[in-house]
């Protein structure tokens, strides 16, 4: 019984501080295909529509699509320059 609640407590709330940054996604996840864009060169609504668009293509290409979750955290960085 023990044991499940110390699993339980690290599943909850110490993985969560492990998990990857936005900026981390960017570069691991984006740099498989092309080179990695300045992120200063388009606006939130661009990078909105360029992520859906590169969600496509990687469907397209049978490759693994990213997460809502990791979505999310890319989108993040590029307008904001920081999301943990």
């Amino acid at each position: 019984m023990k044991a499940a609640l110390v699993c339980l407590f690290c599943a909850f709330y110490l993985l969560p501080l492990f998990a990857e940054s936005g900026e981390n996604l960017f570069r691991e996840k984006c740099s498989q295909c092309h080179a990695l864009p300045d992120k200063e060169a388009l606006n939130d609504k661009q990078w909105k529509a360029v992520l859906k668009t590169m969600q496509k293509r990687m469907q397209e290409a049978k490759k693994p699509m990213l997460t809502e979750n990791e979505l999310q955290k890319i989108y993040c960085f590029l307008i904001n320059g920081n999301c943990s």
